[in-house]
């Protein structure tokens, strides 16, 4: 006998269906609440990374930015976790830009090329988090969790990291220009041609760093740790150094500058020697000039012309 086949008693849902719902900004929950979760529930349901409807990822973002905003709670209510959830699993480059997802859980997430200019990511969960040439221009990340992170190529200028926990992040190619992140926590780090250029990291810890190739002009270190941090063949013009920046046991081989004032860092003779310098350099007065110093200041021509002569690259 032929056993009769057993239909699924749980409605089927299109991406469409959660646009059905009118916006709710905010964070108290709307009447609708249990429908939402449902028609989620069941788009997570027949959703599948490698065959879902190709509707869904941008139907899911669209209907965060017109929820996830306005006055929230420390954490997301629980349609815009739902929905976060599921996003977090499919990936696709979703654009969640302006949105308020402050404390979300977003552990794992597959975020490469998403769009979080401007979002409010205070607090958030985004540990071991795939943000691969993210957009997060102006994006808030304070107390954020990016710990071992993928940032290759993200673009986080003008963002805040105050506090930020950045440990073991793969940060390559990444864009730090005027972010602000003091006390941040960005130890072992890898960040080969990163763009610090103007980052405030005043009393962040970037112990044990790897950033080579790299742009840090005018970045403020003041306060920083760069203990046993590989800072190499990288632009450190301007930067700003004072006595409670932590230098013990960095290298800075082929790393330069011009116009900066080095009087107060606490240098060695050694490290002062792996740098490249011209007479527009404040160093240490306890320590010798280097002797392949030039004397003068140069022309920005003339200098990458004797720093290659010296570090050839």
């Amino acid at each position: 006998m032929i056993e009769p086949r057993m239909t699924d008693p749980r409605p089927a849902s299109s991406p469409d269906s959660l646009m059905t719902f009118a916006p709710a900004p905010g964070a108290e929950a709307p009447a609708d609440l249990d429908a939402r979760l449902a028609c989620l529930a069941t788009l997570a349901r027949q959703a599948d990374p490698k065959h879902s409807d190709p509707a869904l990822v941008p139907t899911l973002a669209r209907y965060l930015r017109q929820n996830a905003c306005g006055a929230v709670a420390e954490a997301p209510r629980a349609d815009i976790a739902a929905a976060l959830a599921l996003l977090a699993r499919l990936g696709g480059a979703p654009d969640l830009s302006d949105c308020d997802l402050r404390g979300a859980a977003l552990g794992g997430a597959r975020l490469a090329g998403a769009n979080l200019s401007g979002t409010v990511l205070t607090g958030a969960d985004l540990r071991e988090a795939d943000l691969s040439v993210a957009e997060m221009v102006g994006a808030t990340l304070d107390h954020a969790l990016l710990s071992h992170a993928r940032l290759e190529g993200a673009n986080l200028s003008g963002a805040s990291l105050r506090n930020a926990r950045v440990e073991g992040a793969i940060a390559n190619g990444i864009r730090l220009v005027e972010a602000i992140a003091p006390a941040s926590d960005f130890t072992s780090a890898e960040m080969l041609t990163a763009d610090l250029r103007g980052c405030d990291l005043t009393g962040a810890n970037l112990s044990h760093i790897l950033l080579e190739r790299g742009r840090a002009a005018g970045a403020d270190l003041r306060g920083a740790r760069l203990d046993l941090a590989e800072v190499l063949a990288t632009d450190l013009s301007g930067a700003l150094v004072d006595a409670n920046t932590s230098l013990a046991g960095a290298r800075f081989s082929g790393s330069y500058l011009q116009g900066s004032d080095l009087s107060q860092a606490d240098l060695s003779e050694s490290q002062l020697n792996q740098l490249f310098a011209d007479g527009s350099v404040c160093f240490p007065a306890s320590l010798p000039r280097p002797g392949f110093w030039p004397t003068t200041a140069l022309d920005p021509v003339e200098f990458k012309a004797r720093r290659r002569a010296t570090f050839p690259e």
